[in-house]
């Protein structure tokens, strides 16, 4: 296993897993551990996949408690073998992440709650809510993480923390929240909703102006077919789109107007049809797994005239690249599915077609050796998340214009 010719301790790990030698996992525990070392961390050597492999080959107490410990391994493709193997493994790495969000960082958190909304099982729900419950996802990152999460499987409890998450004020976790319910559409979760936006109060108004945003933002057609039928609110949900500069998000509501009945939404699909967007020529490639997140950045650059492509993971990025379509700019995130935004940067960097295009690694790692990453595989600028749709807007507008 430690053979200093890396073919033969790789193949060494490989017989080791296969056989399910569990007197070898501290062994294996250690090399995955040097692996973070600031000498090692930068690159990821096929040894240290193959002993994650191993580990969630033998799966015994040892092994599996380690894995999730590892969950934000420093190497991005490390982490993404260590989800894998997790996701592989299923119900039986839930006793290690109960209480986890008590004791992690909130990284730790945001790749447990990505892992257990994956897994979509009630039990790792459980674990979520109680995250939730005793104030543990205190920050916007967990939150989205927690919220997007429940809106890859439904359960009541789940739903309930949705429905609570309709006063959230940061927009990109209200995204979060609007997309999970929009596929979860129920009586009572309307009234709720429809309660918010029709609300007079001053901080109401506020949150019901935030809500309207997200709903159009999100795409959520179902919450709009909904909210449509009150008229006071249809109004403002039609100038919203209206306003949007977005033609996914016209084209989307239009055709759900299209659909129903009624003179006032026949009347309001032929006033979108009529729409003059505005263009500027410039052109972003926004790679994210999460939806909430690719639809956040539609709605941001569209509406300063960017047209945007979107891709959910490197490997699809790289063949709109190879296809030959241009941009002026790539907003990737670097915890992505198939290809991570690291791989992906290195990628692109090395076709000199191109070397000029300038990238930004949007994420939600908060640690230095994260940005030293990025630097180091030809990113050109860092943007940490939650950010702003000024924030995002101040980024596009300075290296694109």
């Amino acid at each position: 296993m430690t053979h200093s010719t890396a073919t033969i301790s790789t193949l060494c790990i490989e017989i080791i897993g296969s056989y399910g030698d569990s007197s070898s996992v501290p062994g294996l525990c250690e090399l995955v551990e040097t692996a973070e070392q600031n000498d090692r961390f930068l690159e990821c050597e096929f040894a240290t996949i193959k002993a994650i492999e191993a580990l969630g080959a033998i799966r015994d107490d040892r092994a599996v408690s380690f894995l999730c410990t590892k969950i934000h391994h420093r190497n991005p493709r490390a982490r993404q073998v260590i989800h894998e193997q997790l996701l592989q493994i299923g119900p039986d790495i839930l006793p290690y992440l109960s209480g986890y969000f008590d004791q992690y960082d909130v990284d730790n958190k945001i790749m447990a709650a990505n892992i257990l909304g994956e897994m979509g099982s009630r039990e790792g729900g459980d674990i979520l809510v109680e995250a939730m419950d005793k104030g543990a996802a205190d920050h916007p990152n967990t939150r989205f993480a927690i919220y997007e999460a429940f809106g890859k499987f439904f359960f009541m409890k789940g739903l309930a923390c949705l429905v609570d998450g309709l006063f959230e004020e940061n927009e990109t976790v209200l995204m979060a929240v609007v997309s999970s319910l929009d596929k979860q559409i129920n009586p009572g979760v309307v009234k709720k909703i429809e309660t918010l936006v029709c609300a007079e109060d001053a901080r109401r108004a506020s949150q019901s102006s935030r809500l309207i945003r997200a709903i159009i933002s999100a795409k959520a057609v179902s919450i709009f077919e909904a909210l449509y039928k009150v008229p006071s609110v249809a109004g403002l949900l039609v100038e919203r789109i209206s306003v949007s500069n977005d033609p996914e998000i016209i084209s989307a509501f239009m055709e759900k107007l299209n659909q129903m009945t009624g003179a006032q939404a026949q009347a309001d699909a032929a006033r979108l049809d009529r729409l003059t967007l505005k263009k500027v020529g410039k052109k972003v490639l926004a790679v994210d797994g999460s939806a909430p997140i690719l639809l956040f950045y539609r709605s941001v650059a569209s509406m300063l005239g960017i047209d945007i492509v979107t891709a959910v993971n490197g490997r699809e990025a790289l063949d709109l690249l190879e296809d030959g379509q241009t941009f002026d700019m790539i907003i990737t995130d670097m915890n992505l599915p198939v290809m991570n935004g690291i791989e992906f940067i290195r990628e692109v960097r090395l076709n000199p077609w191109l070397a000029d295009i300038q990238i930004i690694m949007a994420t939600t790692e908060s640690d230095s050796s994260q940005v030293q990453l990025a630097e180091n595989a030809g990113g050109n600028d860092f943007l940490i998340k939650p950010f702003t749709a000024d924030s995002l807007q101040a980024k596009l507008e300075g290296l694109i214009f």
